[in-house]
């Protein structure tokens, strides 16, 4: 798809979105789009981001949200952030696709999605998730 997509989108920018994010709504995008366009000199594109800011180990149980031998058990609050992608959306230059063949490119800016807005459904635990939080709001 990334190589079809510039072939089909002609614009200067191309913005990809998931149809498995139902919550991120036309606030969301013009929110999104509006911050990517106010950074414009200093990112190349954005992707749609959750932020964590905790302590978070990989699968080989290393820390990567700090280092434990400066400070075995820092504040969260002092913890750097880490953004997710979750992949509600993505904008970036169309020559971004065409040279990099990729959706993002080196100088990448993470836009916050707020309120869960950027949950993504990728499986039948995340459906009934979300099936279970629309009902409830009913």
């Amino acid at each position: 798809m990334i190589k079809e997509v510039p072939k089909i989108c002609k614009g200067k920018f191309i913005l990809w979105t998931h149809v498995t994010s139902p919550l991120f709504n036309e606030n969301c995008y013009a929110k999104f789009i509006s911050e990517f366009i106010k950074n414009i000199k200093k990112f190349d594109s954005a992707f749609s981001a959750d932020v964590a800011g905790t302590f978070v180990m990989n699968d080989k149980k290393k820390w990567i949200s700090h280092n434990p031998k400066l400070n075995k058990w820092p504040r969260t609050q002092d913890l750097k952030n880490l953004y997710l992608v979750n992949n509600a959306a993505f904008i970036a230059n169309r020559y971004i696709y065409l040279s990099k063949k990729d959706r993002l490119g080196e100088k990448i800016l993470p836009v916050i999605s707020k309120n869960l807005s950027g949950f993504d459904i990728d499986n039948l635990d995340d459906f009934n998730f979300f099936k279970n939080k629309l009902i409830s709001n009913f």
